[in-house]
């Protein structure tokens, strides 16, 4: 018959005092133990998540087709619309990344069954630039009384990319705190919900590229019968093109339901035009957070990651650096040269490269340099590792004639330097 995974069936708990649904998952063929999957709630209103199977085969299909199993079944009803739009995710997935093996079948004991939705939206609020734009965006087109209006904020805890526990802690409490803050600005509620699904995910890259759209449908799905709709906030753009990713304009509407869709929201803005647009506002002054290593003491942002870096020179542009009270208020050229090789599959170029000319025109030619300068590198390391350039074309044939000896001596080589 095939490897199967199976979910269910949805139970309501309470976890540490809180509201919240489980399910136990088990996978038949591919050596993996058992696992309770389970979504908490604390939602400043008292609701509770929907208990319904939609919301964990929304998150747990594409690890199943990962791991290559064949079935998922399911111990409930299951949305039609999820059913095709999963399979479909499978086929563009594919199509992006070439995996060969076949989408799951979905096998719900309790059948198909479509849920009428409620009215209103949510948005994801993470304390971040993009979600701070969608959601002030959202508010300033819809009256308060319109069906498609902005009723819910939803944080999801425990999204913090850190292998140091104490760091991850920090970020977890700075990022809430900033969330908290800007939904009770917008006089939305906030729910928060905290999950171990992200555990079955797998590694970063896997995540990143292909499967946190699903898993922010799966929170999505908790919502059913609270709200119609929950809005991602885009993190790419048409004018700079928006190239294959977890959450796509693309996949993420094939992750909802009849009862809530997922909407991916905000691709007719740039980043550096959302920046500027929300760079004298209260909310950015105040309270975005956006960093990797926020420091024990101080601001909440580091000014030194990747992200602190871009978003104060974005802010710097639209001249909203100087007060604020959540970063440092000037940007060293030093640091963005400090600024650590990104893994292959992420490249800065698209939220970079925009900033050099404007920070000309602002009369920041150090900073423009430096932008110029990294940029420059990471093209060089692209090359290299795509086997472009005559240093591409090197490791190719290192590659090819001698298994890659040639790289492994030049390594041992700089090792032995630095020892010495």
């Amino acid at each position: 018959m095939g490897a199967a995974m199976r979910i269910g069936p949805v139970r309501r708990e309470l976890r540490s005092g809180r509201p919240a649904v489980c399910a136990d998952v088990s996978w038949e063929d591919v050596g993996r133990p058992p696992t309770e999957v389970v979504f908490s709630f604390d939602d400043e209103e008292g609701a509770e998540p929907a208990p319904h199977a939609d919301a964990f085969l929304a998150g747990l299909f594409l690890p199943a087709l990962r791991a290559g199993e064949r079935r998922v079944r399911v111990e409930g009803e299951v949305s039609p619309r999820l059913r095709d739009g999963l399979k479909s995710a499978a086929a563009l997935l594919e199509s992006w990344y070439g995996a060969s093996r076949p989408a799951p079948a979905v096998e719900p004991a309790a059948g198909f069954r479509a849920r009428r939705p409620a009215t209103g939206a949510g948005v994801f609020v993470s304390g971040g630039l993009d979600s701070l734009f969608l959601l002030k965006s959202l508010q300033g087109q819809l009256a308060p009384s319109h069906p498609e209006a902005v009723r819910l904020g939803i944080y999801v805890d425990g999204l913090a990319i850190s292998s140091d526990p104490a760091v991850a802690a920090r970020i977890s409490a700075f990022s809430r705190a900033a969330a908290s803050s800007i939904a009770a600005k917008a006089g939305v509620p906030l729910t928060v919900v905290s999950t171990n699904l992200l555990e079955l995910h797998g590694d970063f890259e896997f995540f990143a590229r292909q499967s946190h759209g699903s898993f922010l449908a799966a929170i999505a799905q908790l919502q059913s019968g609270r709200i119609g709709s929950v809005r991602v906030a885009a993190s790419d753009d048409v004018s700079s093109g928006i190239g294959p990713w977890g959450s796509h304009p693309l996949l993420d509407p094939l992750l909802g339901t009849e009862s809530v869709a997922l909407i991916h929201d905000g691709i007719g803005r740039s980043r550096a035009e959302k920046a500027l647009l929300l760079a004298g506002s209260p909310e950015a002054r105040d309270h975005l957070f956006v960093c990797f290593d926020p420091p024990e003491r101080g601001v909440a942002n580091c000014g030194r990651c990747e992200k602190c870096l871009r978003t104060m020179l974005e802010l710097l542009i639209g001249g909203g650096l100087e007060g604020s009270r959540t970063f440092p208020r000037d940007v060293d050229a030093a640091a963005i040269l400090a600024v650590p090789d990104v893994p292959a599959f992420r490249a800065l170029r698209y939220y970079w490269e925009p900033l050099v000319e404007p920070l000309r025109r602002a009369g920041r030619a150090d900073l423009a340099d430096a932008v110029d300068r990294r940029l420059k590198r990471e093209r060089r390391s692209r090359d290299w590792h795509e086997g472009r350039g005559w240093k591409g074309r090197l490791r190719r044939l290192d590659r090819t004639l001698l298994g890659g000896r040639l790289l492994a001596w030049r390594r041992s080589m700089a090792r032995t330097a630095a020892e010495t």
